[in-house]
């Protein structure tokens, strides 16, 4: 017995075959094929839309789809903006899974990227002041460092 394929079609006379191309479950909007360079507009919304993901990952502590979100942007070839480096070097100093230590490389990746001086000044500067709080025995108010990066 073949099932027909959902959402039903009144127009069809008989059951689609499962495996057919022209069946239309899961519903998908008109997404362009694998492998399609994203034009600029496209690049810029989908980083934006991937910036949101982190942020809201690191609201939610969960380190290890934070972590995922950057490899998905490594895999799709975006590159990172001012916000992006910032979200990674800020992350790793909330995480307890990574090491303080690698916000530093992560600025160093924001330098060489050539990113704005001033914001590279800025994070280096709050990197510096996170880390002699650590000196002193004490961690960063998690909530209030997430704020920083919104």
């Amino acid at each position: 017995t073949v099932w027909p394929q959902w959402p039903y079609d009144d127009a069809e006379k008989a059951a689609k075959p499962v495996g057919d191309a022209r069946v239309r479950w899961p519903p998908k909007k008109d997404e362009k094929p694998e492998g399609t360079p994203l034009t600029p507009k496209e690049l810029v919304q989908t980083r934006m839309k991937m910036n949101r993901r982190i942020w809201e990952d690191m609201v939610w502590l969960d380190w290890s789809a934070w972590e995922r979100r950057f490899w998905e942007m490594r895999e799709r070839s975006i590159p990172y903006d001012e916000v992006t480096y910032t979200l990674l070097m800020h992350g790793y100093m909330l995480s307890h899974r990574h090491p303080g230590e690698k916000a530093y490389q992560a600025l160093r990746e924001m330098r060489q990227a050539e990113a704005h001086p001033a914001l590279v000044r800025l994070n280096q500067r709050m990197l510096d002041s996170a880390f002699e709080i650590r000196e002193l025995g004490h961690r960063p108010e998690a909530a209030l460092w997430r704020n920083v990066t919104r």
